[in-house]
């Protein structure tokens, strides 16, 4: 008989089988790699994680619930987690711990800074609303208290404790268990609460991330308000002057002309009226783009296309604009930052690419939404023109870059002389806390 071993922490897991040595860490890891993706991509994963459960129990002649604690240890800090968002990510983790455990449903409570506790994730057959009006209070108990509970006769609900730093910041509530299994789930589920505190971590971190940059960006679409009302009372009244301004003039120089130039006369005045007209229209859009109550009242791809638009009527550059669906299910901020950075870029564009094409596209991820520019212009040196423009104060490319940190996504450009520019920026998909 050959007998393959598997080590965590200080216990040791001893596996045999008549036919062949079998690697254990390698059965495991690809097994619970197959329930992280089946918690992530499957509504109800619960069939798939008894049959795999199962399936090892069988391969690897261990008893179940051992199986079922060395598979949940490891699904639920997958690095796939770690990709999507942390709300998904603890639904999935939820999912996982419904299935091992046989339960009704599982729901999971953050209490941050001692404010009432919000429900971050639940998944089950009473998952959402349910979970909410019904556990709450078992979750209030249990954060408060520090100590995990059990109540129920025929159907057992248990609620453990979760903790940041030392402190209590939650509580994972698991409900409908057999009372005949209860004390094997109560084991699992206090083995592997640590593994959810690390997605807790990134929530909390997230969540603080989003407040502070909400503010942040509140600041800067302020600034930019003004800046559009500046343009409206100040060089727009100036304009609309000197073309009146020219209209008299014209009216009195051109009887003092003879009548041979008098004609080109009145077409140079027309000329200058109708280039200060355009360029008013010019500012104007300009100031109205800096209108935060644009991006919150219309659809960004209404949006989008308006700028795609824009650059084809005045500079002649070909747009092709690519928007997937669903763009729209983004948070204000990020919404306004993705905007921000497509009026800039086009923007730069317009003045100094010498483009004839741009394309963009808005995409959507797994766990984020992706915005490309790509031109055919000129290019040109990148990490010296951005650092140049870090230098000496312009804002353009530099805000874009300082937006997109703001809200914890990721701004990339590359560029080279004769070979174009591409701009791309990636934002997590952020949703907020369920529950009332």
């Amino acid at each position: 008989m050959a007998v393959a071993k598997a080590t965590r922490g200080e216990e040791r897991w001893d596996y045999a089988s008549d036919a062949q040595t079998l690697d254990v860490l390698d059965v495991l890891r690809e097994e619970s790699a197959s329930l992280a993706l089946a918690a992530l991509t499957s509504v109800d994963p619960g069939e798939t994680i008894v049959a795999t459960v199962a399936r090892v129990t069988e391969t690897l002649g261990s008893a179940p619930w051992r199986t079922a604690g060395e598979l949940l240890d490891r699904a639920l800090c997958d690095p796939r987690l770690s990709e999507v968002t942390p709300g998904r990510a603890l639904d999935a983790q939820a999912a996982l711990l419904t299935g091992m455990t046989f339960a009704r449903d599982v729901s999971i409570w953050v209490s941050p800074a001692g404010r009432k506790p919000e429900l971050v994730a639940s998944s089950g057959h009473g998952a959402g609303h349910g979970a909410a009006s019904s556990t709450r209070p078992t979750a209030i108990r249990t954060i408060q208290s520090g100590e995990r509970s059990r109540s129920g006769l025929r159907k057992v609900t248990l609620s453990l404790p979760v903790g940041l730093l030392g402190l209590p910041y939650g509580a994972i509530v698991i409900r409908g268990i057999d009372p005949l299994i209860l004390d094997s789930v109560e084991k699992l589920a206090v083995q592997v609460v640590p593994r959810f505190v690390t997605t807790l971590e990134r929530h909390r971190l997230l969540e603080r991330n989003e407040a502070r940059e909400h503010l942040l960006v509140q600041a800067a679409e302020r600034r930019l308000v003004r800046i559009g009302y500046d343009l409206h009372d100040g060089p727009l009244q100036s304009i609309a002057g000197l073309a009146r301004e020219i209209e008299l003039v014209a009216a009195d120089l051109t009887p003092l002309v003879g009548p041979a130039a008098r004609h080109s006369v009145a077409q140079a005045f027309d000329g200058l009226v109708e280039n200060l007209g355009q360029l008013e229209a010019s500012l104007r859009a300009t100031a109205q783009s800096f209108e935060t109550t644009a991006v919150r009242r219309e659809p960004l791809e209404t949006l989008f296309r308006r700028e795609a638009e824009s650059l084809t009527r005045t500079h002649a550059i070909e747009v092709d604009l690519t928007i997937d669906d669903g763009v729209d299910n983004l948070t204000e901020s990020q919404a306004i930052a993705l905007y921000r950075a497509t009026q800039e870029a086009l923007s730069n564009v317009r003045e100094h690419s010498d483009a004839s094409r741009v394309e963009i596209r808005v995409t959507r991820s797994r766990g984020a939404t992706h915005l490309m520019i790509s031109d055919n212009g000129r290019g040109f040196e990148a990490a010296e023109r951005i650092a140049a423009a870090a230098g000496e104060g312009r804002l353009g490319i530099v805000g874009i870059c300082e937006r997109v940190k703001l809200l914890g996504g990721v701004f990339h450009i590359t560029s080279s002389p004769g070979s174009g520019t591409t701009l791309k920026v990636a934002l997590a998909h952020w949703a907020p806390p369920v529950g009332d």
